[in-house]
């Protein structure tokens, strides 16, 4: 199918510690989106873009991107591109980041929600 099919679906902003969260991700919730990477349990490798307003993964094999529109957090980011894993799930998918990603996203979590991530460190001390 080509062309922009607009979906209704819920993002979250998934800080460790909360809801058996091991790492502090991005959640993409609507029925049958895991179809975009396989299926659950499975998963691609691309860059996300970041923008304010807009964050758009783009796998690097595929012909297709996911574009979510939210104002908040994509203003803390601060790069414009890194690399990052999507992976499915029941009912969604889940957007992964390397560490430093990480920590600029959980920095959000606490200004914006006033939610800590709970745990260990992203820094791997384990």
């Amino acid at each position: 199918m080509n062309g922009c099919r607009l979906i209704d679906a819920h993002v979250y902003l998934h800080v460790r510690g909360y809801s058996r969260a091991f790492v502090t991700h991005i959640d993409v919730e609507a029925s049958g989106l895991e179809d975009l990477v396989g299926g659950v349990k499975r998963g691609v490798y691309g860059v996300s873009r970041w923008s304010p307003g807009l964050l758009v993964f783009e796998p690097y094999r595929g012909s297709w991107r996911l574009m979510i529109y939210e104002d908040q957090v994509t203003s803390f980011i601060g790069v414009a591109s890194c690399p990052s894993f999507m992976g499915g799930k029941w009912g969604g998918v889940f957007i992964g980041f390397k560490k430093s990603i990480v920590r600029k996203l959980e920095e959000a979590a606490l200004k914006l929600y006033n939610v800590k991530p709970k745990g260990l460190s992203v820094e791997g001390d384990r």
